[in-house]
């Protein structure tokens, strides 16, 4: 590529095609390579975001497959199949509130559509979410000594591996807690000053830890995996809640990727 130079549609029609038959074949990881290759020839295009997003899926990718769906439905809010693939990721992040707006926009595109629907009714079918129900595990992992855990991690120096190997046990339960909260509605979070306020001291606690021990964090804890996924979540959506988010989520997913003596598929 160069500036300039407008891509060959006959490339990215190309990759498009070997990235069907890829997962015809069944090689989803060579899918996502074909396809990375076609958005690169043209950006600009929702279809190749949407089979992505699609792939993303079938790998039980969720937090991929949703930033894929929200580039789809952003270059084209018309495409009521992004909208059913955003509402799908976010359904599987546990966001029920989130996937069922997504389903509404999507009908809002295509009314007709019955895969929308159905969707849509069975996420309606949930329990709806409320913010006594967000605060309950706040409240909870209270009991569990979370302020004792905030206290630690606004010193650097007692946030280290032998902190974590001789606490492991109530920092997983705690971080269990914590990583939960972290899959929160954005549609509740962003109507409450107060989850907001919650969200963003939970986001801090967490990054801290993983930033101060990374190695023993990510081997010790069998929670790990989940608060770097919440750790994810937080990246992307909090922006919304102030700029501090992002960046203590961001420090602490760089520092855990560069430690050597990390777990290899978290840093990964």
């Amino acid at each position: 590529l160069y500036p300039g130079r407008r891509p060959s549609p006959e490339a990215v029609e190309q990759a498009r095609a070997l990235a069907q038959e890829s997962q015809l074949r069944g090689e989803p990881d060579d899918a996502l390579r074909l396809l990375g290759e076609a958005i690169l020839l043209s950006p600009p295009d929702p279809s190749l975001y949407l089979s992505r997003t699609q792939v993303h899926a079938q790998l039980r990718q969720p937090l991929d497959a949703l930033d894929d769906a929200e580039i789809c439905v952003s270059l084209d809010a018309h495409c009521a199949a992004g909208w059913l693939a955003k509402g799908q990721a976010e359904r599987a992040l546990g966001r029920a509130a989130d996937a069922a707006l997504s389903y509404q926009a999507g009908l809002r595109a295509d009314p007709a559509n019955a895969e929308l629907q159905a969707q849509l009714a069975a996420v309606r079918a949930e329990p709806p979410p409320n913010l006594l129900r967000q605060l309950r595990d706040l409240v909870f992992a209270a009991r569990l000594g979370l302020e004792n855990l905030f206290r630690t991690v606004e010193d650097p120096d007692k946030t280290t591996d032998a902190f974590v190997a001789s606490n492991s046990e109530t920092l997983d339960a705690q971080l269990g807690l914590l990583a939960q909260t972290l899959r929160v509605n954005a549609t509740v979070l962003l109507e409450s000053p107060l989850l907001c306020d919650a969200y963003e001291q939970i986001v801090y606690a967490c990054a801290q830890l993983v930033a101060g021990a990374p190695a023993a964090f990510s081997t010790l804890l069998r929670n790990a995996p989940n608060v770097v996924e919440g750790l994810s979540l937080a990246l992307r959506l909090g922006w919304h809640v102030h700029h501090s988010v992002p960046k203590l989520a961001a420090n602490a997913l760089v520092v855990l990727a560069m430690c050597p003596a990390a777990d290899d598929q978290l840093r990964r």
